[in-house]
């Protein structure tokens, strides 16, 4: 699907309205011809097809500034570590999550 709109995607929440013309017979077949998955099994191949690399990108940037400023606090005062500690465990945890749901 990304390979057909690179650029700005098909649109938030319309992977399942696309999906259909690039499943093949054989996966049809195999799930019953009524299947059609409604998100990517993982939020960076979601965010790829839906939003195109503009949204990807401005998705990755926010990832990784939350990932940056949580370095930033951790090199301040130690009685705020362990409470951004939680923070960004939490984080890291939400993000494992998306990444592998299918």
């Amino acid at each position: 699907m990304f390979s057909n709109k690179p650029v700005l995607g098909y649109g938030l929440d319309n992977f399942s309205t696309y999906i259909r013309g690039h499943l093949d017979n054989e996966f049809q077949r195999l799930t019953r011809i009524n299947a059609n998955p409604a998100y990517a099994h993982n939020i960076f191949i979601d965010k790829l097809a839906t939003t195109g690399f503009v949204g990807f990108s401005m998705f990755s940037y926010f990832v990784f500034s939350v990932f940056k400023k949580i370095k930033i606090i951790f090199s301040r005062t130690n009685e705020a570590r362990l409470f951004y500690l939680g923070i960004s465990s939490g984080f890291v945890a939400i993000l494992i999550r998306v990444y592998s749901v299918f």
